[in-house]
């Protein structure tokens, strides 16, 4: 598709654009919106299993409502039948594509296409990116989740990474055997927990923060912190050491300390 629109269809995008940017934190716009039924093209945030282009995002009580009016209308506009809302309760975003991975040239040629989208002579998506498919991070032991760590300590800012399992070898593998990890430290009384993103699945033990460690440094000084890692050396990969080039030569990849995730905090 030319990315130079046509006058009505510049029209068409500039006003959807606009009304996506008119709506209010509450998730409520100007005009009055009147009720809102979900469609096919209306998805929660779980069940939606593809990467996609983000084009609009909606916060607030109305956010799903005003994500398909911006949908819909991008839908006309651009001739595409595969725009969609992903819905997260009180966010939802409109995305383009339904893509498996953001490396495949399909999901390239959209981002590109996106960003090159303009109307006289101004790009409407200068910045747009593939958003990977949300993640149930809650897993099937939420009580060891990593997200649920700040309810233990809130002012924790540190842990220790001592492991990670790729997803490219199917993700509910990954998950599984992070969580199986953590059951297996939690067994020997270690404080560990597992972190599940789109690409891998951590674990990490302990909750620090810059009591333990220097913070113009990020070098650990509390003396459990330091016997905490020498008894963890290794950040295994699959469960097994991998060695990373380091000044030129090989050494075994290290647990490290990686900050805990404080979303919506």
């Amino acid at each position: 598709m030319d990315t130079r629109l046509g006058l009505w269809a510049a029209a068409g995008l500039a006003l959807a654009v606009f009304a996506a940017a008119c709506a209010s934190d509450d998730g409520s716009s100007g005009a009055g919106a009147g009720p809102f039924v979900a469609g096919s093209n209306t998805q929660s945030a779980l069940d939606d299993p593809y990467w996609g282009v983000l084009l609009t995002h909606h916060a607030g009580r109305n956010a799903r409502a005003e994500a398909e009016r911006s949908a819909a209308a991008l839908r006309e506009v651009l001739d595409r039948n595969d725009i969609r809302v992903r819905d997260s309760g009180d966010r939802a975003v409109v995305l383009l594509g339904r893509h498996d991975g953001p490396r495949t040239a399909k999901a390239r040629d959209d981002l590109q296409m996106v960003r090159t989208l303009s109307v006289s002579g101004r790009r409407l998506f200068p910045t747009a990116y593939l958003q990977p498919p949300a993640v149930d991070t809650a897993g099937g032991l939420p009580q060891y989740s990593l997200d649920r760590a700040l309810d233990e300590d809130p002012t924790a800012r540190y842990t220790l990474q001592i492991g990670a399992y790729e997803h490219s070898g199917g993700s509910a593998a990954a998950r599984r055997a992070a969580e199986d990890a953590v059951e297996a430290l939690r067994a020997e009384g270690e404080q560990a927990y597992f972190h599940h993103t789109a690409w891998v699945s951590t674990v990490v033990i302990g909750l620090f923060n810059n009591r333990h460690v220097d913070p113009a440094t990020n070098r650990p000084t509390d003396p459990q912190l330091l016997a905490l890692m020498e008894r963890y050396p290794h950040n295994l990969v699959n469960g097994y050491t991998v060695t990373t080039n380091v000044g030129g030569r090989e050494a075994v990849q290290s647990s490290r300390l990686v900050l805990v995730p404080r979303s919506g905090r």
